[in-house]
């Protein structure tokens, strides 16, 4: 993939937030990362493959995707007590909503920023995107966000909602939590 070329969206974040925490946990006088004991971890790992075998399936993807979402919402709702987890199950949530009512796939604005190839490119993936438009529902859930530094990419609220829940949980993994938890919950 080159990323200068086409927009991408969501995970990039997430890779750029994870670097990022672990960096500024270890300025701040943080450990070695080591992952809280999640309830079901495996759950995770089996939403992730679903939406890998989505790309190498894509005839499959609507259904994949649907049952990625699933269970990632499942993990999370298992893992309520991590309070880091509760903004990435408000995120997952939120994309979840998007894609579901709008059949299967995020819509996207289209930005000025967006050269041909871009356009072109999102009009052959259309299975995962699809522009924003008049009949899309919740429109305010979309990848409406236009970034072009590091690269091009687009993101939705809920994209912002799982890398802050990334972040702040790795600052409590590492010892140096940013908020500290209220008891009487």
């Amino acid at each position: 993939m080159n990323a200068g070329c086409f927009v991408l969206r969501g995970a990039p974040l997430q890779l750029i937030v994870v670097g990022l925490a672990v960096i500024i946990a270890f300025l701040r006088g943080g450990r070695e990362l080591i992952l809280p004991n999640f309830v079901w971890k495996r759950l995770l790992l089996v939403a992730i493959g679903l939406q890998l075998i989505s790309f190498v399936l894509p005839v499959l993807k609507v259904v994949l995707v649907d049952l990625s979402y699933a269970v990632a919402l499942l993990f999370l709702y298992l893992n309520y007590k991590i309070v880091e987890l509760r903004f990435a199950l408000i995120g997952v949530a939120m994309n979840s909503l998007e894609i579901w009512l709008n059949r299967g796939a995020m819509p996207g604005v289209h930005v000025s920023g967006m050269d041909r190839l871009t356009v072109g490119l999102l009009n052959n993936h259309s299975q995962w995107h699809q522009f924003l438009t008049a009949k899309t529902v919740f429109p305010f859930l979309a990848d409406i966000f236009y970034m072009s530094f590091p690269y091009k990419a687009i993101y939705s609220v809920g994209d912002f909602m799982i890398a802050l829940s990334i972040g702040m949980l790795l600052q409590r993994v590492m010892g140096k939590p940013l908020f500290q938890e209220n008891k009487r919950l």
